[in-house]
């Protein structure tokens, strides 16, 4: 895996023996799961292209879309202690095209792929950095490094 920066089905099927011998406990093992799909993903998109999925919202069905998934939109403020916290403004769908980001929550927000100017993760929320906005929207989503490596893979690409 650390050599050719793929996992085969042995690859796999040996970590998850490994999880399961030292016994951690569940919510780790589901993360690294998690990530080890996403991870996959990230391989085959690399080597295929980005694969289009049906939509049933007719507003995209026009659109090569590319990722449909549950997320909240996030605001960040200061706390009284001076750190700066994450909190929820809504939460909803999030569909990546090939022309866009939306996300569909009490109103439906665009952000075009030509408007990005940045797209980082921090933990599981992603900032995007739009061209012409001073606030970057905070994304939290239910497949972060898969969403980051996508988009970013759609920007570089477009």
């Amino acid at each position: 895996m650390l050599d050719d920066n793929k996992i085969t089905g042995e690859e796999e099927a040996a970590l998850y023996s490994i999880l399961d011998k030292i016994q951690i406990p569940k919510t780790a093992k589901d993360k690294i799961i998690a990530t080890v799909s996403q991870y996959k993903k990230i391989v085959a998109l690399y080597e295929n292209g980005p694969s289009k999925i049906a939509v049933t919202i007719s507003t995209l069905k026009a659109l090569n879309c590319y990722y449909e998934g549950e997320a909240s939109l996030l605001g960040k403020r200061k706390d009284r202690h001076g750190n700066y916290e994450y909190y929820e403004k809504g939460s909803g769908k999030l569909y990546v095209t090939d022309k866009d980001i939306q996300i569909m929550i009490d109103g439906h927000i665009v952000i075009g792929i030509d408007k990005i100017a940045s797209l980082e993760l921090d933990g599981a929320i992603t900032r995007v950095i739009v061209t012409g906005r001073k606030t970057p929207f905070y994304i939290k989503a239910v497949e972060p490094v898969w969403l980051e490596a996508l988009v970013k893979y759609i920007v570089k690409n477009r």
